[in-house]
């Protein structure tokens, strides 16, 4: 779902911006075996902010403090279930600390997943 006030063209690196929302629905997809993926764009006050939402496993609150960690996962079963290196959610927050954003995390196990990227971009007014 795309705001309508999000601007339809503004300055960004559309090849990390695109790494960002790849790297974030592939592990919402991966983790959500049975329900529902959906991928929320809005503008806020300069910033375009890009929510992954998903119903999936969720992530166990002692493990929020380390998943963007590289070579981190939830726990070790997880790499052998799921596959994976560990290391998609640290480049999303690498890319966005790049771009000058944000990357955060709300989620409760058993009831998935929010991750909010929040990207400072400047809108462009077509001429």
């Amino acid at each position: 779902d795309i705001a309508p006030e999000v601007p339809d063209v503004f300055y960004g690196d559309e090849g990390r911006i695109t790494q960002v929302a790849i790297n974030l629905l592939s592990n919402a997809f991966k983790f959500t075996a049975n329900g529902t993926v959906r991928l929320e764009m809005t503008w806020e006050n300069d910033a375009l902010l890009m929510r992954v939402i998903d119903t999936g496993i969720g992530i166990a609150p002692h493990a929020l403090s380390y998943i963007f960690d590289e070579f981190r996962q939830v726990d070790a079963t997880s790499q052998r279930k799921y596959g994976g290196t560990g290391l998609g959610l640290a480049i999303v927050r690498k890319l966005c600390n790049l771009m000058g954003g944000n990357v955060n995390v709300e989620s409760a196990l058993g009831a998935g997943s929010i991750f909010t990227v929040t990207l400072p971009l400047h809108a462009v007014t077509p001429a």
